[in-house]
């Protein structure tokens, strides 16, 4: 991106001083993205863009049911957000961590597709 224009363009700047804007990205396990926000700043953090999206509104109305989504550990852990354990402690927390990272990676590969 070369100019956002607007009021406050410096919010767009990324740590290469580039405009640079943040994508939250939802996809399906076979690589179909389900929903996407591309309009906040790449300085807004993660979660925040989460938090006010209009897919945690639908998830905590439970229009899909008891299903959930997986993310990173920047996230809060709750009812339909599972998130990597902080510092797992058994060989079983680690293999969990291990099946969560690996079946959340269908995000990053989506992309290529």
């Amino acid at each position: 991106m070369f100019s956002v224009g607007g009021q406050n363009p410096e919010f767009y700047g990324d740590r290469k001083g580039n405009f640079s804007i943040n994508i939250q990205t939802i996809a399906n396990a076979k690589l179909m993205i389900m929903d996407i926000v591309a309009r906040w700043p790449d300085s807004c953090h993660d979660p925040t863009i989460f938090n006010i999206s209009f897919i945690k509104q639908r998830l905590l109305g439970k229009e899909f049911g008891e299903n959930f989504i997986l993310g990173e550990k920047g996230y809060e852990n709750n009812n339909f957000l599972l998130t990597p354990l902080h510092i797992p402690s058994t060989g079983a927390e680690n293999v969990c961590n291990e099946s969560h990272i690996r079946t959340r990676n269908v995000v990053e590969r989506s992309y290529g597709v």
